[in-house]
């Protein structure tokens, strides 16, 4: 009887682990997909603090006035 209940235990932790090790590439993927995410808004960010600083014909004009 304890036999069995230990088997069965081992076997449920292994069926979470194996299903675990079959999702890394979902979850590698998510990972990558959030840092591009963040990345892209940091930049984004960046590029809008830039553009605050100039006034409106330098804005207008690309900086060259």
């Amino acid at each position: 009887m304890a036999a069995a209940k230990a088997v069965r235990g081992s076997l449920g932790r292994a069926g979470w682990i194996w299903t675990a090790v079959r999702a890394r590439k979902a979850a590698a993927a998510g990972a990558a997909t959030a840092t591009a995410a963040v990345v892209t808004t940091a930049y984004g960010l960046g590029r809008r603090a830039g553009l605050r600083r100039r006034g409106p014909l330098s804005r207008l004009t690309g900086g060259r006035l």
